[in-house]
């Protein structure tokens, strides 16, 4: 009893340092620390246009799309006196770039490729235009947080086409037509999906019940993440060594826990486990391998407000900042790939970057520090026979708005006992001969022109496109990447096409409105396509891998944009989280160290604000 007292005691006394070394700090850098920057947010309800923009709006002119997304880079277009280069053009430099536009920073963008964007660009072929990398997004509500930083980035023009309530269909088992399977819809309204699954699954019910409420426990405790990331790192270390993390969150008690373990112990069919993991391809890492904390932000990203999708295609994004940037005076140019990052010799501190031989001055930059998983994707366009209108055909409502994931094992008559982890091992550590012949154990397909009311007015009304994605183990595709793109010779091209025309068979089996249309475009994308475009070193699409270490407590700590040389941040995924949230997010840390002040407090503070309608309408005054 004695020794409990004193071990009480102890933590006690551990708390109130602990407690007045926080307030301590907050004294000193309040004093001593380096001048906040300008607050860049605007209230939202200021970037509401009036009169509200439709579909219609979308300019679909390519000459004006072109001359915002596909300036080249020259030297005569390099803005005098820069305040930051920003380099890579995905979601995570562009948060960054825009929000220090909008604090009055003139920022300059450089793009290796010949399109601004990133995962967020699109590609026209034949007529058919396709998303690489936005399929939807949730949380994107007027009002919400994501919404209005979305809003910030895009200057209130970017508009967002709800998909159906019902977003995704889930089927696991036997996807080729030849034996049972089971399907369910995902719905928005978390206790409507919550129910639907009880009812499939009856015996699992309290399973379900336990795994809903972790999933409101790890909603609510999430802010600390995003904290962790804004506090001086030693700051940090002491209060994940502290225990206080794990105290005042269930988010950090579980972070250690897979998603597999967690299904393990609380759910008993191997079909319901694979039906609530099933958007495990959304960060690329299967079930075995990452942490519960992970999976239950996607799920809660997506079953309070259901997914959304950009009108006019994800190049609406790029498109919309570009001009926030040029306003104050920086640009976004593209074939500008940064050959080195100048330091200087002296203090080692980084002060410009080397792009085809000219030097610039000033860096930000959107990194990478580890492979994930390679990914392929299949691009398909399909034209309907005359008469017949994509937007109206009652034959498409099933796939309208609404995605498909395939879940199956190689042997589909062991659906209800073969787990995800085992399926997805087992096809990855297949040689490539035997993937060709190889049915993927997971598929993504997803119809984006069934999404975008814009497409009719802009592609045709007789078009119809589909994109389906799976992983890929890069080794497969290995011995051709010394061939340039598009000329990797003839084995390359029938590997992948065996691969994709698998995946489209699949896809075809479970959606027979689409089986007997015209296919007039097909391509396959590879993992030397993805680092051919995005320079991922091994054709991973979410940068570093989503494991259990590295989302362990101290590295949510150290990944943040501090992490280089004085002068360097990063940016983009691998700073928070995948995705184009997880994205956003990076570039608003990278941000908020850039300007030295908390740029999340900041919009939230407005959001709220806002909605009170207690702030006068103008644009706030640094503090």
């Amino acid at each position: 009893m004695a020794l409990f007292g004193i071990s009480i005691s102890m933590w006690l006394v551990g708390v109130i340092g602990l407690s007045l070394y926080i307030v301590l700090y907050v004294i000193s850098i309040t004093i001593y620390g380096k001048k906040p920057g300008r607050n860049p947010f605007v209230l939202p309800s200021l970037l509401v246009k009036k009169p509200e923009r439709t579909a219609d709006d979308v300019i679909n002119n390519q000459s004006a799309r072109d001359s915002v997304l596909r300036q080249n880079f020259t030297g005569s277009r390099i803005p005098e006196r820069l305040d930051a280069i920003v380099i890579g053009s995905g979601i995570g430099g562009l948060t960054a770039a825009t929000l220090l536009a909008r604090a009055r920073k003139r920022v300059l963008v450089l793009e290796q490729h010949d399109v601004i964007g990133g995962c967020c660009h699109t590609f026209v072929d034949k007529g058919y235009e396709f998303d690489v990398g936005i399929h939807y997004i949730g949380e994107m509500r007027p009002g919400s947080f994501v919404r209005c930083l979305a809003d910030q980035l895009t200057d209130g023009k970017l508009m967002w086409q709800p998909l159906d309530v019902d977003f995704d269909r889930v089927i696991v088992g036997c996807v080729d037509g030849g034996g049972k399977n089971r399907s369910v819809l995902v719905t928005g309204d978390r206790k409507e999906f919550a129910k639907r699954l009880a009812q499939e699954w009856p015996d699992d019910a309290a399973g379900i019940e336990a795994f809903f409420s972790l999933l409101d426990r790890l909603k609510r405790g999430s802010k600390l993440y995003w904290g962790l990331k804004l506090l001086p790192l030693p700051l940090a270390r002491l209060l994940i060594k502290s225990g206080l993390c794990g105290l005042f969150s269930a988010y950090f008690r579980y972070l250690h826990i897979s998603l597999k373990q967690y299904l393990d112990q609380h759910i008993s069919s191997e079909s319901l486990k694979s039906t609530l993991a099933y958007c495990f391809g959304d960060y690329g890492t299967p079930p075995g391998e990452t942490s519960v904390v992970l999976h239950a932000l996607l799920l809660n990203h997506f079953l309070r407000q259901g997914g959304f999708y950009p009108i006019g295609g994800p190049s609406e994004i790029s498109f919309c900042s570009v001009p926030v940037i040029e306003k104050a005076g920086g640009r976004a140019l593209v074939r500008a790939p940064v050959s080195s990052i100048v330091c200087n010799e002296t203090t080692g501190r980084a002060v410009g970057v080397t792009v085809q031989r000219s030097r610039i001055p000033r860096t930000l930059t959107d990194c990478q520090l580890r492979s994930g998983h390679g990914a392929m994707s299949v691009f398909i366009g399909l034209r309907l026979p005359p008469g017949r209108c994509a937007s109206t055909d009652p034959a498409f409502d099933d796939i309208r708005g609404r995605n498909l994931w395939l879940l199956s094992p190689s042997d589909s008559s062991a659906a209800e006992t073969v787990d995800l982890q085992s399926i997805v091992n087992a096809y990855l550590s297949l040689d490539p001969q035997e993937a060709a012949a190889a049915d993927p154990p997971l598929l993504f397909a997803s119809f984006p022109s069934l999404k975008d009311p814009s497409w009719p007015r802009r592609r045709g009304d007789d078009r119809l496109t589909c994109a389906i994605v799976t992983f890929a183990n890069w080794d497969w595709f290995s011995q051709y990447q010394e061939g340039r793109s598009g000329h990797r010779g003839r084995d390359y091209n029938e590997l992948k096409n065996a691969i994709g025309r698998r995946m489209w068979e699949l896809v075809k089996c479970q959606v027979p409105a689409v089986a007997d249309l015209e296919v007039e475009l097909f391509q396959v994308g590879t993992p030397l396509t993805n680092q051919h475009y995005i320079n991922s070193p091994r054709g991973e699409i979410y940068g570093l891998d989503h494991s259990l270490s590295r989302l362990a407590p101290d590295s949510c700590a150290q990944l943040r944009p501090e992490m280089g040389p004085p002068g360097l941040l990063l940016t983009g995924q691998d700073v928070a989280i995948c995705g184009f949230v997880g994205g956003m997010m990076g570039g608003l840390l990278c941000a908020s160290a850039a300007l030295n002040r908390n740029l999340i407090a900041d919009l939230a503070k407005l959001i709220q604000a806002d909605a009170k309608g207690i702030l006068r309408r103008e644009r706030p005054k640094a503090e």
